[in-house]
């Protein structure tokens, strides 16, 4: 009772390209030991971002608010 259809498909067999990490592709923008200011009131999600940012060989300048992030700058001058 009813119908059965059946379809071959042949399709050349591939290979995905190698994965590249993240850090080595972002770093080929990032020069090395930039400092880049982290205004995060989140204690945990300050920490992940500092991890991140030095995986890319930067150098996180972490604060929790905008006033600290504000007497960063002024201390810069």
């Amino acid at each position: 009772v009813g119908s059965t259809f059946t379809a071959r498909v042949v399709l050349p067999e591939t290979v995905p390209p190698p994965a590249e990490t993240a850090p080595a592709a972002a770093t080929a923008f990032v020069p090395p030991g930039l400092r880049v200011l982290v205004v995060e009131d989140n204690t945990a999600l300050r920490g992940l971002i500092a991890a991140w940012l030095s995986e890319l060989a930067c150098a996180p300048v972490l604060v929790r608010d905008g006033e600290s992030a504000l007497a960063v700058c002024v201390d810069q001058e």
